[in-house]
């Protein structure tokens, strides 16, 4: 895993996303966004057009921080097209049990438990203490809402 990653999105989840990966160990590369009116979360961080990352080489690491689920495949799928890979974002309070499967590119907040043989898709926010409890299943692009609760085997579709 790369020590760098580029944050798609420049809004208060990526803001989030930021501060996660800053607990990590991570350095952010750049924010990312389309709108001409997006502003950087950070002033030591630069926030770029898509067009501006073409000299960034496979490889590279990302997470897509942004709450609307199309928009977050469009965009995770796009970027892993060009070689780019999709981290997993885990809170250092949350847990996430060593058999319990996170797909590339979701993300997992404070307080928030994955659960023994639970299964998240790609792309997915587990928000902040959401519950997903044992052998549930998570479908890729879903965002659970703060505070949800999961019970053991539930399936979740988008």
């Amino acid at each position: 895993m790369s020590d760098e990653i580029v944050i798609v999105g420049a809004g208060a989840h990526a803001r989030k996303l930021w501060l996660y990966a800053r607990l990590m160990g991570l350095r952010v590369r750049a924010f990312v966004d389309e709108s001409p009116a997006a502003v950087s979360p950070s002033t030591e961080i630069p926030c770029v057009h898509p067009d501006q990352l073409a000299d960034l080489a496979a490889g590279q690491s990302f997470i897509v921080a942004i709450g609307n689920p199309a928009a977050r495949k469009k965009f995770q799928e796009k970027l892993q097209s060009r070689g780019w890979v999709p981290m997993v974002l885990v809170h250092p309070s949350a847990y996430v049990a060593e058999d319990a499967r996170v797909g590339p590119g979701s993300v997992v907040c404070a307080q928030a438990v994955v659960e023994t043989g639970a299964v998240v898709g790609a792309g997915c926010i587990v928000d902040i203490g959401v519950s997903v409890d044992h052998d549930c299943s998570v479908e890729e692009y879903c965002h659970l809402t703060a505070g949800s609760v999961l019970p053991p085997y539930t399936r979740v579709f988008h």
